[in-house]
């Protein structure tokens, strides 16, 4: 059977502070101080903006063995629908740290409510899958 990882859809929330952050702990130090709690988090920025590899070499860095992220996939690939092939491509280039340190739990591709049940959307997802 699998294993059951317990997280958050993020972590950096200045309103956690006093309730699950300790006050006055840097924002730099939030994810280490979520890691002694949790072993997974979805990163959701990445829907907005592909970040650097270097964002997330610093994310490994600052996680213990066996914590995984889970990235949302940049809205190109679930929304747009342009340039699918070189979203993809950044994506996978900007997560490379996250797959080499073991820690990359998966890629979460959230589409509208408006992504039906169709031939060219199945066509789609395919497409997707193959490019990952």
């Amino acid at each position: 059977m699998g294993e059951i990882r317990i997280g958050t859809s993020g972590y950096s929330f200045k309103d956690w502070r006093g309730v699950f952050y300790p006050e006055g702990l840097p924002d730099r130090d939030m994810l280490r101080f979520y890691s002694r709690h949790f072993d997974a988090v979805e990163i959701n920025s990445t829907y907005y903006r592909i970040p650097s590899p270097r964002t997330f070499e610093a994310m490994v860095r600052k996680t213990p063995e066996g914590f995984e992220f889970t990235v949302k996939a940049h809205q190109e690939i679930t929304h747009a629908r342009g340039d699918v092939e070189g979203a993809v491509e950044a994506m996978k280039e900007s997560i490379k740290p996250l797959v080499e340190s073991g820690k990359f739990g998966g890629m979460l591709l959230q589409f509208p409510y408006s992504f039906k049940l169709s031939d060219e959307n199945v066509d789609y997802l395919r497409k997707v899958r193959d490019l990952l």
